[in-house]
């Protein structure tokens, strides 16, 4: 059960038997929030995500995995939330979103992440203090953040939106709040068989190839109208999964895409629509290009006083140089040509490779001058 609704009794962590404490705090009791000790960010290498394969079939994907992993920081973290801040600060109206209904359910996911998943799993990092304010006797205690030098307050804001822009600031993670419609529509909708929940409230930096502000109240059938095969091959599957998820379910999956400007919000240029002109790329301009592997790694989750579940999506974005390098280029080729070769051949179209495909794949497979282009992308 999580500390927050235990606070009046608030106990000293006993040590396991490891040296280690133990977390009473962990949204999953049977996964509780092991502590990185000695973690230096500014030495850890980003995760590696290579989820493409072959032929591209649209499914959930998803396996179990715990709440530990929920948040992870790498050497790139103090500039991603330096971009972070900036959008936070110059497209806030874009970037982040709360609805009244969904301010318990925000405050809900503060407290957890502020007082107990940051400060356990990132202590390096993240370090709880007493302060006394000038204008007050009572001590209040806040967390520090030992990397941007922003304190926070433990107590979540009573503004949701001022609540999602400090966790904007603290973690690379974007997060989106979905809810069951209020009753008694919710009644109406299950005898309907389509209980569809909302996007009530986010915190989104990184978008990909759209503005969730204007996904912002609507319900996930509308906000996923666009992609090809959703309302007849995932949408009644997704909508009794996250219906059914309890409390202690933990899950993620992961996608790709290619990127050509390397932007991380990036809100157009994503993706094609019916209608749209297809201008193919010529050559790809290798000693300046800007281009990545874009993937996303999502994970889901509910909060157990609120019932609002939890999407949350961290992007990492891989230099093609990199996959090349690595001997990753053959297999990636084949998975952009298996794009319109599975299930739903329409996401060949809806991720623009055809706009990008054929001069992707040509530098992928082109061995020749190797060195010298990652000479130069190196200077």
């Amino acid at each position: 059960m999580l500390t927050w609704l235990l606070r009046k009794k608030k106990e000293a962590q006993k040590p396991s038997q490891g040296g280690e404490k133990t977390s009473n705090c962990s949204l999953i009791s049977s996964s509780p929030i092991e502590p990185l000790h000695n973690f230096q960010w500014d030495k850890t290498e980003p995760l590696v995500l290579r989820p493409f394969k072959p032929r591209y079939h649209i499914t959930m994907g998803i396996e179990r995995t715990s709440i530990a992993e929920l948040i992870q920081i790498d050497k790139h973290y103090h500039t991603r939330i330096q971009l972070r801040t900036a959008l936070i600060q110059d497209k806030r109206a874009s970037v982040l979103g709360a609805s009244p209904r969904s301010i318990p359910a925000v405050k809900e996911l503060y407290s957890f992440l502020v007082n107990d998943y940051l400060p356990q799993r990132y202590s390096t990092i993240f370090q709880h203090f007493d302060s006394t304010p000038t204008t007050s006797s009572t001590t209040a205690t806040m967390l520090r953040n030992t990397v941007t030098g922003e304190t926070l307050p433990t107590t979540p804001p009573s503004d949701a939106e001022e609540a999602l822009a400090i966790v904007g600031r603290q973690v690379e993670e974007d997060f989106l709040l979905l809810l069951p419609p209020p009753s008694p529509q919710a009644d109406e909708k299950k005898e309907e068989g389509n209980k569809q929940m909302t996007l009530e409230a986010f915190i989104g930096c990184f978008p990909n190839g759209f503005n969730w502000a204007d996904k912002f109240r609507k319900s996930l059938a509308s906000i996923h109208v666009p992609v090809p095969d959703y309302t007849t091959k995932l949408r009644a599957s997704m909508d009794r999964y996250l219906e059914r998820l309890r409390v202690g379910d933990c899950v993620k999956r992961a996608n790709w895409t290619i990127s050509v400007d390397g932007d991380l919000h990036a809100a157009s240029s994503m993706h094609l629509y019916e209608g749209e002109e297809v201008v193919e790329l010529g050559e790809l301009d290798v000693d300046t290009v800007c281009a990545r592997l874009r993937c996303e790694r999502q994970m889901l989750f509910r909060l157990p006083v609120s019932q609002a579940v939890v999407f949350v999506v961290r992007t990492y974005m891989y230099p093609l140089q990199d996959v090349k390098k690595e001997g990753n280029g053959p297999r990636l080729v084949e998975a952009i040509a298996g794009l319109k070769e599975g299930s739903s051949p329409g996401f060949h179209f809806y991720k623009r490779a055809a706009v990008w495909q054929r001069a992707v794949s040509e530098y992928l497979l082109d061995e020749s001058g190797d060195e010298e282009k990652e000479a130069a992308v190196a200077v």
